[in-house]
């Protein structure tokens, strides 16, 4: 017998002889059962009754493999981002290392497959790095940390957003005195983001100074400073902040040199040196 789903052909046993109520009716070797998709969902959905014969009703269950990994979905300016190469990432305790790479389909799509267990300790993120320096694209993004993982589960990793943060001023290069307002350019797309503005040595990333998340906007007016040199060009950047942990690097920076500042830079927690500086140097 020929069971038919979809385009697909799978061979299907069937009893010669079925019992429906009290009559028996006996297949032939070349009766076929076929199952009709469900358009209007999209879905591979068997219909509820199928007639092979006659008076003869056949149901079958349908099986379905559910997929297993890491998965989400890259957008750009809201409009699905495909061909974006993307790592799974694992921070062991230790060390940071890439476990597996892959690239969003042309709905923006992308899943990790058969991915290991995490042990105690351990998490795994989704990484985008902008390699190819393609206009009008972050510098990286960084998905939120998956930090429980069993072999054959299915997790969601995050949806997120690729397009660049454009900064508008001061320009690179400058001497500035403080106060002064820094300018950027909210991404118009994705208005739940939240952004983070940050200075630092680019050479060492020390010191590192940066602001707590600072909502839907796209200004800070930055007053005092302390712990940084006069004569030293330090780096401004933005940075977008997602509501489910997840953040993005803005492609360019901008150097500065200040005047007149007068405090010292707040210690970097461990993660974030982890993560921001070795996980994203430029």
């Amino acid at each position: 017998m020929v069971f038919i789903l979809g385009i697909s052909v799978y061979s299907l046993f069937v009893p010669d002889v079925l019992q429906s109520g009290d009559q028996s009716n006996k297949l032939n070797n070349d009766s076929k059962i076929v199952v009709a998709s469900d358009e209007t969902t999209n879905s591979r959905l068997p219909k509820q009754e199928m007639v092979v014969k006659d008076d003869f009703r056949l149901y079958l269950p349908l099986v379905v493999n559910q997929p297993s990994g890491i998965h989400g979905h890259v957008s750009n300016s809201g409009n699905h981002a495909s061909g974006i190469t993307l790592e799974l990432r694992l921070f062991d305790g230790n060390v940071f290392s890439t476990v597996a790479t892959t690239t969003t389909d042309q709905n923006g799509r992308f899943l990790f497959r058969d991915i290991a267990s995490l042990e105690s300790g351990t998490y795994y993120y989704v990484r985008y790095r902008n390699t190819a320096s393609t206009p009008g694209n972050l510098w990286a993004w960084s998905s939120r940390t998956i930090n429980t993982y069993s072999s054959g589960e299915y997790i969601e990793a995050g949806d997120f957003d690729i397009a660049d943060i454009v900064l508008l001023s001061p320009n690179d290069g400058v001497t500035i005195e403080l106060p002064t307002r820094f300018q950027w350019m909210r991404r118009p797309v994705t208005t739940s983001d939240s952004y983070e503005f940050d200075v630092y040595d680019p050479t060492d990333y020390s010191p590192w100074w940066w602001t707590a998340p600072l909502g839907y906007t796209d200004s800070y007016t930055l007053s005092t400073l302390t712990g940084f040199n006069t004569v030293i060009p330090y780096a401004w950047e933005v940075r977008v902040l997602s509501p489910d942990g997840g953040f993005g690097i803005s492609f360019h920076y901008r150097l500065v040199t200040f005047t007149g500042i007068m405090s010292s830079p707040k210690d970097m927690p461990e993660d974030f040196r982890k993560r921001f500086s070795g996980e994203y140097r430029r």
